[in-house]
């Protein structure tokens, strides 16, 4: 028999979600023969100092756990083979350790990893049907689905789904910014022009999703207000590749800007 209540939001003590976690597995037995981890980083440490020439300033990467069936989001029946699961398990983990934040957003060599291993029963099996990663940026959700889905479960062994640098969907932007941005998206190769009626303590920086920084443009005074023009070039000067990109002020907000092809 299924309940139904009000929603109530959840804002853990440790502080706002940074990122949230959703994974779905079928399986009969999953309490007594799965154990599914999810490792930001691919496990690697994050280096904490600015010079990172310490290596023992360093933070281990954290794990995430999924759920017993207990903690699971909703569950469902499905048809088909019981040896190859029946029940539908949905899991949903929202990670607002800040520390966090050194492997967000995740990139072709900081790969959040999915691991889900089976033990116990050799006449269960499952399969792993979806493995989502939401990065809740300053700029909105930024959707990550990791793969390869779907893939069944191996008795005995261990299964890997990674969420790296595809980003699927973009939410939408935060309004009422004193600093405005346009055109966007823009052509690569093309001019952004900002514009704020505050002077800033630095230059803009502009960053691809991975984390590197690609460009960069200073403000100066202008008609009223404070100016910076950017052009969606490499260093080298040759058109970006199309994609999401950020802007962001040594203070302030940070802007998200959308590349697309000629």
């Amino acid at each position: 028999m299924r309940y139904s209540g009000p929603a109530r939001r959840f804002v853990s003590p440790s502080g706002p979600s940074l990122a949230t976690l959703d994974v779905t597995l079928v399986h009969n037995a999953y309490d007594t023969d799965v154990d599914a981890v999810i490792t930001p980083g691919s496990g690697a440490a994050t280096t904490t100092s600015r010079s990172g020439s310490d290596p023992r300033d360093t933070t281990p990467a954290p794990t995430f756990h999924l759920p017993l069936s207990s903690g699971a989001v909703s569950s469902d029946w499905l048809p088909g083979n019981a040896a190859a699961g029946n029940i539908e398990w949905r899991f949903r983990i929202e990670v607002s350790d800040p520390a966090v934040s050194s492997w967000l957003p995740p990139d072709g060599t900081n790969l959040w990893m999915l691991s889900v291993a089976e033990g116990g029963d050799p006449a269960r099996h499952g399969r792993v049907t979806s493995y989502r990663l939401t990065w809740h940026s300053s700029m909105g959700d930024v959707i990550y689905d990791g793969g390869p889905i779907p893939q069944e479960t191996v008795e005995g062994g261990t299964v890997y789904a990674s969420a790296s640098q595809a980003a699927l969907d973009v939410g939408p932007p935060n309004a009422g910014r004193a600093l405005r941005f346009g055109p966007n998206p823009v052509p690569a190769g093309g001019t952004v022009s900002f514009s704020t009626a505050t002077p800033q303590a630095g230059p803009l920086a502009v960053f691809d999703l991975s984390g590197r920084r690609v460009g960069s443009a200073a403000f100066a005074a202008g008609a009223g207000a404070f100016e910076a023009r950017w052009s969606a070039r490499s260093g080298a000067g040759e058109p970006l590749a199309p994609g999401i990109y950020f802007a962001r002020l040594a203070r302030g907000p940070t802007l998200r800007i959308a590349v697309v092809g000629r």
